[in-house]
């Protein structure tokens, strides 16, 4: 068990994509740890499949077109809210009444039968005080019946994928907001560039009209002084409406 453990952690600590972290997993816990396994992810609140896994390619892939079909989030039971409140639930041995009570569908109680499941454990994925999934065992064809051992090994699984997958979440939003940050900055240094100007134009008109009625004020006529004055005043009118908007900014 220990070196089963030290290989999914390896696995799970390999990449920042869960899904592909997920899916290895589910790959190494077939056969070790059942005849199938998946896991689902809560997702804004909705449980959806990231990954299926079983010996049998074709067996795999019937599961893929069943899920597409009955998405987990419709199939949601009594045991699946208790295990996304944060228990464990463990299936010694599943009777018919159980695959009845669990499978709504007409259809899909019928291939569940035929699978001929015997067994199940299904544990919470858990980080930090949360529920992210759920990782479910199911044992078919080998007969195998699960005991309180292997629950304690599929609940230490399911930490430890909940980790990755929390640590995955985080990665993915600290990208999102350094992406945010760096559009934000685009914005900001475009806006600094534009006010840059909008203030160099009236100061620069007010200045140099002032420093022309210093310098040649005596030598130029009155109506060219006027309209010096008068660029001088619509400028710094100008530059105060563009201060006030800056201060209601």
């Amino acid at each position: 068990y220990q070196a089963f453990l030290a290989e999914a952690s390896t696995i799970l600590s390999s990449s920042l994509d869960y899904q592909v972290t997920l899916d290895s997993l589910a790959r190494l816990c077939v056969p070790f740890m059942g005849d199938w396994c998946s896991i689902d992810i809560l997702d804004e609140g909705e449980l959806v499949r990231v990954t299926v896994a079983h010996p049998d390619p074709a067996r795999e892939d019937l599961a893929r077109q069943l899920q597409r079909k009955y998405p987990p989030q419709d199939n949601r039971t009594a045991d699946t809210e208790r295990v996304l409140r944060g228990e464990s639930v463990l299936y010694s041995e599943i009777p018919d009444e159980l695959i009845a009570a669990s499978v709504r569908d007409p259809d899909l109680l019928d291939i569940v039968r035929q699978i001929g499941l015997t067994s199940a454990i299904v544990v919470p994925l858990t980080a930090r005080g949360r529920t992210g999934g759920i990782l479910t065992l199911l044992s078919a064809e080998s007969g195998r019946h699960y005991g309180l051992q292997d629950l304690r090994l599929a609940e230490d699984l399911g930490r430890r994928a909940g980790l990755a997958v929390d640590n995955a979440h985080l990665y993915s939003e600290s990208q999102r907001i350094l992406e945010e940050l760096r559009l934000a900055n685009e914005a900001k240094d475009e806006f600094l560039g534009l006010i840059s100007h909008e203030l160099r134009t009236p100061i620069t008109t007010i200045f140099g009209g002032a420093r022309v009625l210093r310098t040649r004020g005596d030598r130029i006529d009155p109506e060219t002084r006027a309209g010096v004055l008068e660029d001088i005043e619509h400028e710094s009118e100008r530059l105060h409406r563009i201060v006030e908007d800056l201060l209601v900014l």
